[in-house]
């Protein structure tokens, strides 16, 4: 083998890559450690405050069904005050209906009346005529 083959022959061969001591493995689950205590501490400490939050959610429900309740009830008595004031329009309604059907009557009896007297003095005076008439020939 001569020079030249050597160098090509080295040439061919893999050089195997020199091995360094890397702590960046380390430092890598180092920081996940820490990242993991953090959301630990976290999850714990807003616990309590989810706990008060679910408090105040359900006082605030209860409140809004509360109202909710309150508004049905009031439009439940509105209508049936709608319908008892549609049922005395009725009724007032039909009560002038029969005033008027009665003061209708009492002018018609009135007029009648008055007709009949007028119609009897017609009649006694008709008949004082004839008995004069026959006693005065």
């Amino acid at each position: 083998m001569t020079r030249q083959d050597d160098y090509t022959e080295d040439r061919m061969r893999p050089a195997a890559a020199p091995r360094s001591e890397s702590h960046t493995g380390w430092w890598v689950a180092g920081l996940v450690g820490i990242v993991a205590i953090i959301a630990v501490v976290f999850m714990v400490t807003s616990n309590r405050n989810s706990q008060d939050d679910l408090l105040a959610a359900r006082d605030a429900g209860r409140a809004e069904a509360m109202t909710d309740s309150a508004v049905n009830n009031a439009q439940q008595l509105a209508q049936q005050a709608q319908q008892s004031s549609q049922e005395a329009a009725a009724t007032a309604t039909a009560a002038e209906a029969a005033r008027n059907a009665g003061q209708a009557a009492s002018n018609a009896a009135d007029q009648t009346a008055d007709a009949a007297q007028s119609a009897a003095a017609n009649v006694g005076d008709a008949a004082q005529d004839a008995s004069e008439q026959v006693t005065n020939p």
